[in-house]
């Protein structure tokens, strides 16, 4: 029997793995046929495959299933069973390159060219940290093949200025790069002909974890209702939620939505729902509401509350609503406008100055032993608008008017407190210089002239308001 040559013995074991899986089927099972697959190897500087090594193993998932030697005229051929495999290439002193292949009978595959490794360069570098190295970042380079599967990683890191260095064979690779504490960054499609320098990566620092601020809660937990599950308050605005629902501390398979319809059956089981927010490059966070047994029935109002009153700073706002069931139901308050809080608890709001340009908003709570909470939203007010300065009565002046005499003004002021109040004295309608306070002595020039007083008011968040008392009788 001659001797086997590297390239028959290699081919040879591959026949004998492929007869082992053959034998190795059940009873009722039909060996597919193999089929023959032959192709060609060629190196870049025209050298000699064998003189390099060079060689193909056979992989089927992370399984080695076999290799060739070249031949010193570049040929191979294998003997595989059906199926998908990949075919990695390699030669002393040329890069390696992968092949996914699906056997289908015999088949002469195409050549493959094996050229020398090249250096791949580049830079990593801080975000807003103008151009400041970023060491020790994770680099991985994966070969792109022609049908879009990826090759085995090459991976390097970056050194403390922040640059780094990977030996690859020529080809096109998908480039990934990895920090602790930093987003991802990939690049999909890198094409390598030659050495070269990849353009400079700047990585971002990973946005602040996701943080719930106030927990989900449940409304309408009642028979033939529909429960509702809030997303409750969170530090970011922008997130994406999703919904589970549990009863009797079991999830309720296909209830992924804010709200779940509530049955008889229902009735007396504890509810709860857990809600996850989730954002961009931030791991998600699951909140649960409370338990909450299904009540039979919901608390309701005999009318849905409204708001009555002006929307003018100064004036009260008043919540109308129908009568209560059950009877015994408590009957709770909540107003809100924007980032202003709102102190009162009832069903009256005094419009306050820092109210104005604000529309106030109201929620209507009505609860009781043995029935679902239920909750009314009132649509927000129109904006409160600057509120008009009242008065007791008008302006008086009160004195003699006679040369040499004082004369007093007086204005009584009914809301709000604290008006800031101007005077100005005339006579005859015209100013008299320099008389600007509450009283006035009269003078020579004023003789025969019909004194009177005008009053500025102001203060914040209403109108100015100017008022002018009657004219006395002439001077004497």
């Amino acid at each position: 029997m001659p001797a086997l040559t590297p390239s028959r013995a290699a081919r040879l074991l591959v026949a004998l793995v492929v007869a082992a899986a053959a034998f190795a089927l059940p009873a009722t099972a039909v060996a597919a046929v193999p089929g023959l697959l032959t192709g060609t190897v060629v190196l870049a500087d025209g050298s000699d495959p064998w003189d390099a090594n060079a060689a193909v193993v056979v992989r089927s998932g992370e399984d080695d299933l076999g290799s060739d030697w070249i031949d010193s005229d570049g040929s191979y051929e294998f003997d595989l069973d059906p199926g998908s495999y990949t075919l990695v290439y390699s030669a002393r002193g040329f890069g390696t390159v992968e092949r996914d292949l699906i056997v289908d009978g015999d088949a002469v595959l195409p050549t493959i060219t094996l050229s020398a490794p090249v250096k791949v360069t580049g830079l990593i570098v801080r975000a807003g940290a103008g151009e400041v190295p970023l060491p020790f970042a994770d680099v991985e380079l994966r070969a792109v093949k022609p049908g879009g599967g990826l090759g085995r990683p090459v991976t390097t890191s970056s050194d403390a200025s922040g640059r780094f260095e990977a030996t690859v064979a020529l080809g096109t690779y998908r480039v990934s790069y990895t920090s602790f504490g930093r987003i991802p960054v990939v690049v999909p499609s890198v094409q390598v002909d030659a050495a070269r320098e990849l353009a400079p990566v700047t990585m971002e620092m990973l946005p602040a974890p996701i943080d719930n601020l106030e927990h989900p809660s449940l409304r309408s937990v009642h028979v033939n209702g529909t429960a509702t599950v809030s997303n409750g308050r969170w530090n970011y605005a922008a997130l994406d939620f999703a919904y589970q629902w549990y009863l009797d501390g079991a999830p309720i398979a296909g209830a992924t939505r804010s709200t779940f319809p509530l049955q008889a059956k229902h009735g007396g089981h504890r509810l709860r729902a857990s809600v996850t927010a989730s954002g961009s490059h931030r791991e998600p966070v699951v909140m649960f509401t409370e338990e909450t047994v299904v009540a039979a029935a919901l608390a309701t109002l005999s009318a849905a509350p409204r708001v009555v009153g002006t929307t003018q700073v100064g004036q009260t706002l008043r919540a109308v609503l129908g009568r209560p069931t059950p009877s015994n139901a408590k009957v709770t308050y909540q107003w809100t406008a924007g980032s202003v809080r709102v102190p009162e608890t009832g069903p009256t709001v005094m419009l306050r100055p820092e109210l104005r340009g604000k529309r106030l908003r109201l929620r209507v709570r009505v609860s009781a032993p043995g029935y679902s909470t239920n909750e009314y939203r009132v649509p927000a007010t129109t904006v409160v608008k600057v509120g008009t300065i009242a008065l007791r009565s008008a302006p008086t002046v009160s004195g003699s008017p006679k040369v040499g005499r004082t004369l007093r003004a007086r204005v009584a002021v009914a809301a709000p407190s604290g008006v800031r109040v101007r005077y100005q004295w005339l006579a005859n309608g015209k100013a008299i210089k320099g008389a600007t306070k509450s009283t006035v002595r009269l003078t020579k020039a004023q003789r025969k002239r019909r004194i009177s007083v005008q009053v500025s008011l102001s203060a914040s968040a209403y109108s100015p308001r100017v008022v002018q008392s009657a004219r006395t009788r002439a001077v004497r």
